[in-house]
């Protein structure tokens, strides 16, 4: 035991364990003064709600943090941080624009006991600010592509929301800037574009202008770049056989043959042609034009703006030639009526191949007149007529507007 106490390890433990006791006291009981430097403290302005009042605002700002030098009892220092130790600035005075220079208000926590520690330099602690006058107005937002869109597919016009946007900031950048604009860069597009962009304002003179102190309602744009299928798509008529012509006898042109029509994948894959109308031949003699609207469905876009088809129809190779016929008959006549045909005779053209109509004779033809639509009343009307060829299967009627007089009686 002895030799233990004797040893020069057991005085150095000794030692340490007066020290640490002794520094124990001194901390606990009593609190001697000391100091810390707080950094970084971050400064809020307060009263900027007077200054928008007033068509001002903040333009530029000195500093944005400040190094507090804090002294005091030591128990109360180790509770400080930047966190809990506020720095602001009341701008609520000032009227004008121009460079002001205020003091920097610092308040420390609740738990801290007054009096028991202070800021150095409190008063010196200052922050200048310009002010200048603030304007607002609107601007259009605008979409610009940079890239290439697929062969075989078109862009169509940005879709932006919102489309505009209410700015303010310093009268000086705000009447610079033209409008807003959002940037979509992609190569081989075969598909609409869908997502949020950021935007940049355009001055008047084309250039781009980047300023923290111009504001805006919104900081991005739901931007849509639309991107549609697009093909020639052929029109088409059907065409009926009659008057003794088909379809092999005739020579049908459209003009236009096919136009460029867009829309949505789905929409363009169902699309092999474009449907006219139907023409049917008894119509035509020799040569006719017929004008067809050019009509499409509302999900898909004609790209060529032609909207109206004419398609021309000549008869090839057939002969026609126009016979008198008395043979008129009046059917269904109106209950208590007399019909009697006025007109005694109608010519009536026929076509077919040549040596056929040149077979055909008038007692072939006969001329129907049916009155079931016929109100009744009594007088001489107009009325249409059906013509039959009888015995003829390759010769056929041209026209379907024949009519006679009928004089009808009680």
């Amino acid at each position: 035991m002895n030799r233990l106490k004797e040893s020069r390890a057991f005085y150095i433990v000794i030692s340490v364990l007066i020290a640490f006791g002794m520094w124990l006291y001194v901390v606990s009981e009593l609190n001697p003064d000391s100091s810390v430097s707080i950094k970084n403290v971050p400064i809020t302005i307060t009263g900027q709600d007077v200054l928008d009042s007033r068509g001002l605002m903040i333009t530029q700002q000195s500093i944005q943090d400040l190094d507090l030098y804090v002294t005091g009892k030591r128990n109360s220092l180790i509770k400080l941080t930047s966190e809990n130790v506020t720095v602001t600035v009341d701008v609520s005075s000032l009227a004008n624009e121009g460079e002001h220079e205020l003091r920097c208000n610092i308040a420390l926590p609740s738990t801290i006991t007054t009096g028991t520690v202070a800021v150095a330099d409190r008063g010196n602690h200052r922050i200048r600010l310009t002010v200048e006058k603030r304007t607002s107005k609107t601007v259009e937002v605008r979409g610009e592509f940079l890239g290439s869109v697929a062969e075989g597919y078109q862009a169509d016009a940005f879709i932006l929301s919102p489309s505009s946007l209410s700015i303010s900031g310093p009268a000086n950048l705000v009447n610079q800037i033209d409008y807003a604009e959002v940037t979509l860069n992609a190569g081989e597009l075969d598909s609409t574009y869908s997502g949020i962009l950021p935007f940049e304002f355009v001055t008047y003179d084309g250039s781009r202008l980047k300023s923290d102190v111009v504001e805006a309602g919104s900081a991005s744009i739901y931007t849509v770049y639309p991107i549609v299928k697009v093909r020639e798509v052929p029109l088409t008529v059907r065409i009926v056989s009659g008057g003794g012509a088909t379809k092999e006898d005739v020579t049908c042109t459209i003009s236009p043959s096919s136009i460029q029509v867009s829309g949505e994948e789905k929409y363009m894959d169902q699309l092999e042609e474009i449907f006219l109308g139907t023409i049917e031949l008894s119509k035509v003699n020799k040569i006719a034009a017929f004008h067809f609207p050019i009509q499409l469905s509302g999900e898909l876009t004609n790209e060529s703006g032609v909207t109206e088809a004419v398609v021309t129809i000549q008869v090839d190779g057939l002969s026609s030639k126009t016979l008198e016929t008395a043979n008129i008959e009046i059917i269904n006549e109106p209950a208590g009526y007399t019909a009697e045909a006025v007109t005694q005779s109608l010519n009536i053209t026929v076509r077919g191949p040549e040596e056929l109509v040149g077979q055909i004779q008038p007692s072939q033809i006969r001329v129907v007149a049916d009155l079931a639509e016929q109100g009744p009343s009594a007088g001489q009307f107009r009325v249409p007529v059906k013509i039959y060829l009888d015995g003829a299967e390759a010769v056929g009627v041209v026209g379907d507007s024949y009519s006679i007089s009928v004089n009808l009686s009680r």
